[in-house]
């Protein structure tokens, strides 16, 4: 029961929209987090967005839009890991002492054959990863005459992702 804890989110969005007839515009944003049930875990993103519609003539328009968003999580090792917490938890009894320490105080590993104490993954591992992706776009259309249409599209995405993992 150490591990697990009850884990709460939110999901928070806000728009706005509106414009003449030449000109409309969009622009979000949103907020969400989430608290895992294992302790020390969770996850944020923000995102933003906004777009424009521009008429400038009967013969030229254009369009723009750019969203970025970011995510931050804690996590700790999972899936079929020999560290992940709740791989340990299913494998080691319950009849273990989790809380025995060695002379300098470091949780010991626990179970017959020494799997890791979860209760260290838990309080001791660190590892988080944050990913940001701003996705932009221009387009430009052009009608020189009846039943022609001639569109410039120009787009760009850049992402990063960072991760790092501390084990003891």
């Amino acid at each position: 029961d150490y591990i697990f804890q009850n884990g709460a989110g939110s999901d928070n969005n806000v728009s706005v929209s509106g414009g003449t007839e030449k000109t409309k515009y969009f622009a979000s944003a949103s907020y969400l987090y989430n608290q895992g049930i294992i302790k020390n875990t969770d996850f944020r993103r923000a995102s933003f967005r906004i777009n424009l519609d521009q008429v400038i003539n009967s013969k030229l328009s254009f369009q723009a839009g750019m969203n970025y968003v970011n995510s931050f999580a804690n996590e700790k090792p999972d899936g079929n890991s020999f560290f992940s917490p709740m791989n340990s938890v299913t494998i080691i009894g319950n009849f273990h002492d989790i809380w025995r320490r060695d002379g300098n105080g470091n949780l010991i590993a626990v179970g017959e054959r020494g799997r890791i104490n979860p209760v260290s993954v838990v309080e001791d591992f660190n590892q988080t990863n944050e990913t940001s992706r701003l996705l932009g776009n221009f387009s430009l259309k052009y009608r020189p005459m009846k039943g022609l249409t001639i569109d410039y599209t120009l787009g760009l995405d850049n992402y990063t992702q960072s991760g790092n993992t501390f084990l003891p």
